[in-house]
C-alpha cells in the first residue's frame, strides 16, 4: 500500500497473486547452492580507482545466505538497469555469466540458468517489501524502495516468472 501510487495495475496484480504463493516459490527452488549476498545491487558495489583497490568489491553483507547463484544475478538485473536497458542485454549477459562460470570449471546449462533466473526474479520483489519495512523512512529511502518495487515487479512480468511457480 505504501508504494501503490508508484505501481500500475499489472504490477499490483503480481504482488497480490504472489503473496499467497511464496511458500510454493520457496519450495520450488532447486539446483546447487552457493553463498549469496542477498542485496546485490549497484549501491553495494565499490570499484577500484586510479589509486588502486580491487576491480570490484561487494559491501553490505547484512543478508547473506545459501541459495542458487542465479538469485544474486536476477536481483542485480532487476534492481539495476532501467527495464528497457535490462531487456536489451539480459539474455546476452546471462550467456556471458555462464561462459565465465565455465572458465572456472562450473558448467551450467544455458536453458536451466535462464529458467532459474526467471523464477528467482521474485527475490527482488520480496526484498523490496521486507527492506522497505525495516529501513527508516526518508525521501531517499522512499525513492529507492519505490524504484525497487517498480523495477522488480516489471522484471517478473517481463520474464513471465509467474508461470514457473
Amino acid at each position: 500500500a505504501t508504494y501503490a501510487c508508484h505501481l500500475d495495475a499489472a504490477t499490483t496484480i503480481v504482488l497480490a497473486e504472489f503473496g499467497p504463493r511464496i511458500g510454493d516459490w520457496m519450495d520450488g527452488r532447486s539446483g546447487p547452492v552457493t553463498v549469496t549476498h542477498g542485496d546485490y545491487r549497484l549501491d553495494n558495489l565499490m570499484f577500484a580507482t586510479d589509486e588502486g583497490g580491487y576491480p570490484v568489491a561487494a559491501v553490505d553483507w547484512q543478508t547473506p545466505g545459501h541459495g542458487p547463484a542465479a538469485a544474486d544475478v536476477a536481483y542485480f538485473m532487476g534492481a539495476g538497469p532501467l527495464p528497457d536497458d535490462r531487456r536489451a542485454v539480459e539474455r546476452q549477459l546471462l550467456d556471458e555469466y555462464a561462459a565465465a562460470l565455465d572458465g572456472y570449471g562450473v558448467q551450467v546449462d544455458s536453458a536451466t540458468l535462464w529458467e532459474q533466473y526467471r523464477r528467482l526474479s521474485f527475490g527482488g520483489v520480496i526484498m523490496a517489501v521486507i527492506a522497505s519495512q525495516l529501513v527508516g523512512a526518508s525521501d531517499r529511502s522512499e525513492a529507492m524502495f519505490a524504484a525497487m518495487a517498480v523495477r522488480h515487479t516489471q522484471h517478473v512480468l517481463d520474464l513471465d516468472a509467474e508461470s514457473l511457480i
